[in-house]
């Protein structure tokens, strides 16, 4: 039986056929950025969902703080519950738009119901104060716009942001921005761990006894068949082989898939007109070296 080595290590008895596998150092560099792409999306979605609405809640905060003073200065602290904020924003922004003199107490109401709307539907607010002043007196508490007793409500929150520094306001596209974060980090993560599987279904074969490679799609190619070995994207780590017959070429990904790059360099050899190859490219010629590249066909 005649025997022969191959560039991995392996024995390869003449007539035998072996199979692809995928290239472990491009695989970990793949599961690696995928993990990458994963944690900004989980950072994304952490700050989209916790840490911004937090934070805008506490700006509501310190507004509503404001709006509690100067509305106690004036007299009017136990008018300080807003109904239907929604509506009320609405009707404060299109006076304030229309360069309406708009009072102290008012401006501060429409800061505070601009920063609460950030991170609350006050829609839903309006909702939730309804349910609640249709309760008996005994079972009523505080909303986010509406309060039992203000003073109290007041004096509470004062206690509570005693010390504290208000957080620089939210703008109205850092929790969208978020959002993009997270969909890009998780999309990234799902396309590379995709492409991962998908590679892994794609395999060439070859027969020692007579060179031939067996294409994904079961297309043979011998040294015979073959015009040129085109090695253009080397470096890249793809190699065409230009068919006699057709005309057309057949491109292979040596990187991802091993020991492809062993079988062209047996079959180019053989190929006619054969003059000697160019050494083989290794991984440190190009950091990104089909990382992204389409499959071959």
């Amino acid at each position: 039986m005649h025997l022969e080595y191959c560039t991995d290590g392996e024995i390869m008895t003449e007539g035998e056929t072996r199979s692809t596998r995928l290239n472990s150092r491009w695989l970990l560099k793949l599961v690696i950025f995928a993990v990458v792409s994963a944690g900004f999306g989980a950072w994304g979605m952490y700050d989209a969902f916790i840490a911004y609405p937090k934070r805008g809640q506490r700006v509501a905060q310190f507004e509503l703080l404001e709006y509690f003073d100067k509305s106690d200065a004036k007299g009017m602290l136990y008018r300080a519950s807003v109904d239907d904020p929604a509506a009320e924003q609405v009707r404060l922004t299109e006076e304030y738009e229309r360069k309406a003199q708009l009072t102290d107490i008012e401006l501060a109401r429409l800061s505070w119901l601009n920063e609460l709307a950030k991170v609350a539907n006050l829609t839903v607010l309006a909702q939730e104060n309804t349910d609640m002043v249709s309760r008996p007196p005994a079972e009523q508490e505080d909303t986010q716009t509406w309060f039992v007793v203000p003073a109290t409500s007041r004096d509470d929150l004062g206690k509570t942001l005693a010390g504290k520094k208000a957080p620089p306001p939210l703008s109205d596209l850092d929790i969208v921005f978020q959002y993009g974060i997270a969909a890009v980090g998780w999309g990234v993560c799902v396309l590379v761990l995709w492409r991962i599987m998908r590679s892994g279904t794609i395999k060439y074969r070859y027969v020692s006894e007579d060179r031939r490679l067996i294409l994904p799609d079961g297309r043979e190619i011998t040294p015979s068949d073959i015009e040129l070995v085109d090695k253009r994207d080397w470096h890249k780590f793809y190699v065409y082989l230009k068919l006699k017959d057709s005309g057309k070429e057949v491109k292979l990904d040596v990187l991802r898939f091993v020991p492809l790059e062993e079988w062209v360099l047996e079959m180019a050899k053989h190929v006619e007109g054969y003059e000697g190859d160019d050494e083989a490219p290794t991984e440190d010629d190009s950091e990104n070296a089909s990382e992204t590249a389409e499959s071959p066909a």
